[in-house]
């Protein structure tokens, strides 16, 4: 597999996509595009409307690399198995606002674009 090197600036066609599990539609439609799917599943941390939105618990950081905060052991087993390197967030995330988006950021070239209320351990790897 090809990784993409930058993220969120993919060179070619999606392989790959976190999702929702509860997204079983969007699930369908990627597999039969064959598109392999992470499913996120709902975490209890996190308040319901959000509990499995993928961008609260996976962040590309570019290449194998990514970083996650409060993944379900499936989406960790789909991760490595793809060829993923999985790094964890020191900080747990929580259901109160800010800690419920630890790794909610954009990653451009080697700069990482976070709300100042992140706290600096969590992107200690970037």
């Amino acid at each position: 597999m090809n990784f993409i090197e930058k993220p969120n600036f993919p060179l070619g066609n999606a392989t790959v996509a976190a999702v929702s599990s509860e997204a079983e539609d969007v699930i369908s439609a990627l597999q039969s595009a064959k598109i392999a799917v992470v499913p996120v599943e709902p975490n209890e941390n996190l308040p319901t409307g959000i509990a499995s939105h993928a961008d609260l618990q996976i962040l590309h950081l570019g290449g194998n690399s990514v970083l996650t905060s409060g993944c379900s052991q499936k989406s960790t087993d789909m991760l490595n198995m793809l060829g993923f390197n999985i790094q964890n967030t020191e900080n747990e995330i929580d259901f109160s606002y800010p800690e419920d988006c630890l790794i909610n950021a954009e990653i451009i070239g080697k700069n990482i674009i976070k709300p100042r209320y992140n706290r600096p351990k969590t992107y200690g790897i970037c």
